[in-house]
């Protein structure tokens, strides 16, 4: 088997991703050229009248696409098992095979971590403008509530300020 990737480039166009499958899934690409020239030589058996070679090909044409089926099943069944090791082990699988939901998820896991680092850092930022640690390098609540009331108070006091009285 090939050796997995990390996952596709960002900005992976058609031609790098065609590619790639190529080259994880062969005995699809095989199976599937092999169902298309079937049916391109049943065609051609069929505009000459041969209605026996005809069929002959059809017939191949339904091995080629079981074939396929197989060899796109195996598949699946390969990434399954990827993925069951690669969870057992505590690492992620490669991004090409991720499921959608798996990304969605992955996703909202790193999108929340942002956001709660980001509401760690904002109140520990807020705790020490209040000027209401104590000693310990504890919050006292009673001193941050009071704090931030009076300088609320004085915000409104400032808004309702005339223009000329603020000078």
């Amino acid at each position: 088997m090939p050796r997995q990737q990390d996952g596709p480039p960002e900005g992976e166009d058609f031609l790098q991703k065609a590619q790639r499958k190529i080259v994880e899934e062969p005995a699809v690409t095989a199976g599937a050229l092999a169902t298309v020239a079937a049916l391109w030589m049943a065609t051609r058996q069929f505009r000459r009248g041969n209605r026996a070679g005809m069929n002959q090909w059809l017939r191949f044409r339904v091995a080629a696409q079981g074939f396929t089926l197989l060899a796109i099943c195996s598949y699946s069944f390969s990434v399954h098992k990827r993925r069951q090791a690669a969870a057992a082990v505590g690492e992620e699988p490669p991004r090409h095979i991720q499921s959608a939901a798996m990304k969605q998820k992955n996703d909202e896991k790193e999108e929340f971590e942002r956001r709660l680092e980001h509401a760690v850092k904002t109140t520990k930022a807020e705790e020490e403008s209040l000027g209401a640690i104590d000693d310990k390098g504890k919050v006292d609540w009673k001193e941050a509530w009071k704090a931030g009331i009076l300088r609320k108070n004085a915000e409104n006091d400032e808004k309702r300020m005339k223009p000329s009285e603020r000078a």
